[in-house]
């Protein structure tokens, strides 16, 4: 039965993580398409 709690927090931090890189990217998104106009510093914003 231990492994239920282990799919479950697998789960949880997956989701977790998932949802902090989505908001990153759009944070990203969002400030590349204000800022400069190269496609480079999408990938890495300087």
């Amino acid at each position: 039965m231990t492994y239920l709690y282990f799919l479950s927090g697998l789960l949880a931090s997956f989701l977790l993580v998932l949802s902090l890189f989505v908001i990153l990217i759009m944070m990203l998104r969002k400030n590349w398409n204000h800022a400069n106009r190269w496609r480079l510093s999408f990938l890495a914003p300087i």
